[in-house]
C-alpha cells in the first residue's frame, strides 16, 4: 500500500520569507492571499486574511514574480502554531498547535430534523472514525518530535544552551502529555461503540503503543535534563541510537494507523452503500 503522510516534517532552510500556496491550510487553518496596489522591496504587495480575517504585519507578504511569498513566523502563529530558529543551522522548525480531539456527534433525540429517525449505527461509526482519527495526528505528532529533540541535543549539549530543552519539555511534551491524557476516555468510548457495530477495535491497545513512543520520547528529555541539571555525561551513540529507535517506532505506529484509519473507513463506506 502506497503510504501517505499527511504530516510531513516541519523544518527547512528558509532566509526571510517562505514561499506559500495561494490557500494555505497545511498547519490548522487557511491564509487566503490576494495582490494589492502596493509595493514592498519592488514587488507587489499581497493581502492576508487567516480563518476570514484580514491581518497585517510589518514585514508584508508580496507577489514575487509570480510566486506568493509570506512571513513564516507571522502566518505560522497566526494558525497557532510554535516556530523557532536555529541561527547556527539556518533552520526553522514548525510545529502545529495540538489538535483538539474531533467531537463525537451530538446526539440528535431520534429525529434528524426532516422527520426521519435517527440512524443510531451512524453515530457509532463516527465516534470509531473520529477515534482513528485523532490517533493517526498524535502518531504523526509523535514522529515530528524526532527534529525538536536533534536540535534540543544540538544546544544543550554542544552549545550550552538550555532554552530549547526548556520548551521541550515544559510546551511540546506536556501538550503531548496533556493531549494523550485527553484522549483516553474517547478512545474508551469509541472502543465500546465498535463493540456494539459487531467488531471490537483495538483502540485502547493502540494508545498504548502511543504512550510507550511517548514516554521514550519524555526519558530522552530527561537524560538531557541530567545532563543540564547535574552535569551528567552523556554517550553520543547512545542517545542517537536510542532517538532513532523511537522514530522508527513512531514512523511504524503512523504508518500502521493510517492504514487502519484507511480500512475502517473502507468498510463503513461499504456497509453504508450496502444500505442505500
Amino acid at each position: 500500500m502506497n503510504k501517505l503522510q499527511s504530516y510531513k516534517p516541519k523544518h527547512k532552510r528558509v532566509l526571510k520569507w517562505a514561499a506559500a500556496l495561494l490557500v494555505i491550510s497545511s498547519i490548522g487553518g487557511t491564509v487566503y492571499a490576494a495582490e494589492r496596489q502596493a509595493e514592498y522591496m519592488g514587488f507587489p504587495v499581497v493581502g492576508l486574511e487567516v480563518n476570514g480575517q484580514a491581518v497585517q504585519n510589518e514585514v508584508p507578504a508580496i507577489n514575487m514574480n509570480g510566486s506568493t511569498m509570506v512571513p513564516l513566523r507571522f502566518v505560522s502563529e497566526s494558525l497557532g502554531a510554535t516556530v523557532d530558529w536555529n541561527k547556527e543551522t539556518s533552520t526553522a522548525v514548525i510545529l502545529a498547535a495540538t489538535p483538539s480531539p474531533a467531537p463525537a456527534p451530538a446526539s440528535s433525540g431520534g429525529n434528524n430534523g426532516s422527520g426521519t429517525a435517527a440512524d443510531p449505527n451512524r453515530e457509532l461509526i463516527q465516534q470509531v472514525t473520529n477515534a482513528y482519527e485523532n490517533l493517526y495526528i498524535f502518531a504523526g505528532r509523535l514522529k515530528d518530535m524526532k527534529v525538536m529533540i536533534d536540535m534540543t541535543y544540538e544546544q544543550t549539549v554542544t552549545y550550552k544552551n538550555n532554552a530549547y530543552l526548556f520548551k521541550l519539555k515544559n510546551t511540546y511534551l506536556n501538550q503531548l502529555r496533556k493531549q494523550h491524557d485527553n484522549m483516553l476516555d474517547q478512545m474508551f468510548k469509541a472502543q465500546e461503540a465498535s463493540k456494539k457495530l459487531g467488531h471490537e477495535e483495538p483502540l485502547l491497545a493502540e494508545m498504548d503503543k502511543l504512550n510507550v513512543s511517548l514516554r521514550g520520547l519524555e526519558s530522552l528529555s530527561d537524560f538531557l535534563s541530567n545532563y543540564a541539571d547535574y552535569n551528567k555525561a552523556i554517550d553520543d551513540d547512545w542517545f542517537s541510537n536510542y532517538l532513532a529507535t523511537s522514530y522508527d517506532v513512531a514512523l511504524e505506529n503512523s504508518f500502521a494507523l493510517q492504514d487502519k484509519y484507511l480500512e475502517w473507513s473502507r468498510k463503513t463506506n461499504a456497509a453504508a452503500s450496502s444500505l442505500k
